[in-house]
């Protein structure tokens, strides 16, 4: 059970069930979706950042791999980071987290393209041929 509120007091709530005691909590995680008490889903992001950092660690160990191997694992990073993306999207009007998902998706085009990390995120993402993962997730908003 969550208590989703605005505010800052931080509230509690307990309900009891027979015997079972039922108290409140932070965060609860629902089909992979981490919903917080106030609806912001910074550690949703935050995990799912983790979960794609791991993909393209598996990218990275792997250069020798053919570029058709490259954008599949590309495309598996994007589909973690695509994840209730819709949900989640609120969560990008704040410059932190759209920041910790440009870093990591950025990440991922410098090691699709095989570039130098000095490369800037615009043409490393125009090389690796993906498209910012803010604007990926607002279009699936809209759709």
């Amino acid at each position: 059970m969550v208590l989703i509120n605005n505010r800052k007091v931080v509230q509690q709530a307990r309900f009891s069930v027979g015997e079972c005691i039922i108290n409140s909590k932070w965060e609860v995680r629902l089909l992979g979706v981490i919903i917080d008490n106030q609806l912001s889903f910074n550690n949703h992001i935050d995990h799912a950042r983790g979960r794609a950092v791991k993909v393209i660690s598996v990218l990275s160990h792997n250069l020798a791999i053919s570029s058709n191997k490259k954008q599949l694992l590309a495309s598996v990073s994007t589909s973690v980071h695509r994840y209730a993306g819709p949900a989640s999207v609120a969560a990008l009007q704040t410059k932190r987290n759209k920041c910790r998902l440009n870093s990591t998706f950025r990440l991922m085009a410098v090691r699709v393209s095989s570039a130098y990390r000095t490369i800037s995120s615009q043409a490393a993402f125009v090389i690796a041929g993906t498209i910012p993962i803010n604007l990926l997730l607002e279009e699936d908003s809209e759709c």
